[in-house]
């Protein structure tokens, strides 16, 4: 991972940036070396800037929005990079776009690719007395598309002091959804707006563009998707009374009736103390929610899955609802996706005494831990960097199931030393990146290709199970291996992780490995099984 160097253009100026050069360290993650040679970036500027979503365009590229401000003391920030991590300098000049917006400030929450490679950014905008809606649209090289609103941005006002957009989304007409909160007298209340492609409202929405549910079921961290059939579903966490919260409405924005037979469904885990974050939908209609839950002085992950009618799909997990507490005191949840083999990816960050680091839970269909994805469905990454302080504030899936996001990292750095002391370092906010693989161990390994694999037979075809030599249980505890099919006169080639031959294992015929023979030591390595039809590498970790 490197700091990237950019020349970045704010209000007409061009600063020269500092190089901070930290010692990297990646912890327990499958990352893409293919992404910066480590999988990890922080683009690091003289100023405080922040990354809130990211998205991909069909060629690959990636673009992150944000803030020249980690406080929204700033502009919208859009930065733009290669599918390799390099910034793209044919993005506005230099990869880097900031857009100020006359009297006052803003920052971006969410950013979308449309189809004829516009980029589209929502946020919100303080002029110092109230907040409101603002969207900013792009043309692909990175100029302001006067087509939208005259000027290529958008300030929707509602009247009220405090209206904070949550989420957005993009119909398939071009139409754009904005979901959040407005105030008025009483308090603060739902409120969902439909735009034309050009900016205008869309007074065929509720007809005036225009959905304000007051008295309202109060929504905080609301989430909208569009379902095939037009219709819009909202999740968020319901207040005053907590909860796990789902909307549901029509494509002319009235409430739909025949969901749950009100249009709202809440689930309490932990009175007073759950948390929706996320949401996303699954090609077979299925609904998955993920945020948190607090039964006592900690965070847990939750993962619900409901029918599409509301109702909790017991065949997740037992019951719809999945929970995990990864290593830390707390933990928060930004983002689920899912990815095109149908495994449901939730993003967060676990918090432990003096540091926060990425966090990633992948699950299968069913709603067990994905033991592919470092052997217990958890990946933590850490940057390495000197009181280093990182969150997830976004992610995309790749068309190829790689898993991109982005957040914040505060730490702390040298000007003109990679070795701190207290008299010399300074302490800012960056964007951190990080890419992984669709499974830890595919790439170059040692200079072999491990492919992708399940370590655990259950839930898999017993087609699938021929035609791999799956190894388990991993972790191994007990010096036994097992594979699902048998080997015939095989050679067993143990790698450290850092591609260095550590042990081989010669003749190996059957279903069952004694490790006694191997004198490996308690670790994690990567296991290379050649036969005359097999080659192929797994991941494996050693705990006597």
């Amino acid at each position: 991972m490197k700091s990237q160097l950019l020349f970045c253009k704010i209000t007409g100026l061009f600063a020269l940036l500092f190089f901070c050069s930290p010692q990297l360290m990646a912890q327990g993650g499958p990352l893409d070396p293919a992404f910066d040679t480590d999988g990890l970036i922080i683009t690091d500027f003289t100023t405080d800037i922040t990354g809130k979503s990211v998205a991909i365009q069909a060629d690959g590229k990636i673009v992150v929005a944000g803030a020249t401000s980690l406080w929204g003391i700033g502009d919208i920030l859009v930065v733009r990079y290669n599918s390799d991590g390099s910034i793209d300098n044919s993005f506005d000049g230099d990869g880097f776009l900031s857009t100020p917006i006359a009297g006052g400030n803003s920052v971006a929450f969410g950013i979308l690719v449309q189809s004829d490679a516009k980029i589209l950014v929502a946020g919100n905008f303080n002029n110092g007395f109230d907040q409101d809606f603002v969207l900013v649209r792009y043309l692909s090289d990175g100029t302001l598309d006067n087509s939208f609103d005259g000027d290529g941005i958008l300030v929707t006002d509602f009247g009220g002091m405090f209206n904070d957009g949550h989420s957005f989304a993009l119909q398939v007409d071009g139409k754009i959804i904005v979901t959040g909160i407005s105030s008025n007298a009483i308090g603060n209340n739902f409120t969902m707006v439909r735009y034309n492609s050009d900016g205008s409202l869309d007074n065929s929405f509720d007809g005036d563009g225009v959905v304000i549910l007051d008295p309202s079921p109060y929504l905080f961290n609301t989430r909208i998707s569009i379902l095939p059939d037009a219709k819009l579903l909202v999740s968020g966490t319901a207040d005053p009374d907590s909860g796990f919260r789902l909307l549901k409405f029509n494509s002319d924005g009235s409430v739909d009736t025949g969901f749950d037979f009100d249009g709202m469904v809440t689930t309490m885990l932990a009175f007073g103390n759950d948390n929706s974050y996320s949401h996303t939908v699954q090609s077979d209609g299925k609904i998955v929610v993920a945020g948190v839950s607090i039964p006592g002085f900690t965070f847990d992950v939750v993962v619900i899955r409901y029918n599409s009618d509301g109702s909790l799909d017991n065949t997740f997990d037992s019951d719809g609802v999945f929970t995990t507490d990864i290593a830390g005191s707390n933990q928060y949840v930004t983002t689920v996706k899912i990815q095109v083999d149908g495994k449901i990816v939730v993003t967060g960050t676990t918090e432990i005494p003096g540091t926060t680091n990425f966090a990633l839970v992948r699950l299968l269909g069913d709603g067990t831990p994905d033991p592919s994805f470092d052997a217990d469905g958890i990946v933590t990454t850490t940057f390495g960097v000197f009181n280093e302080m990182a969150w997830i504030n976004g992610m995309a899936i790749q068309t190829d199931d790689k898993i991109v996001v982005v957040g914040d990292i505060f730490y702390s750095c040298c000007v003109d030393s990679t070795v701190c002391t207290h008299s010399e370092f300074t302490e800012h906010n960056s964007i951190a990146m990080a890419r992984y693989l669709v499974t830890p161990f595919s790439g170059l390994v040692g200079g072999i290709y491990a492919t992708p694999y399940p370590v655990d037979i259950a839930g898999f075809s017993d087609e699938l199970a021929t035609e791999m030599p799956i190894v388990f249980p991993n972790p191994c505890t007990s010096g036994i291996l097992q594979t699902s099919i048998p080997l015939d006169n095989a050679t067993l080639t143990f790698f450290g992780l850092s591609g260095e031959e550590v042990a081989v294992m010669k003749k190996i015929s059957g279903t069952t490995v004694s490790l006694e023979r191997s004198g490996l030591p308690e670790g994690v390595y990567f296991l290379r099984i050649q036969t005359d039809e097999i080659d192929r590498t797994e991941k494996i970790i050693l705990h006597y």
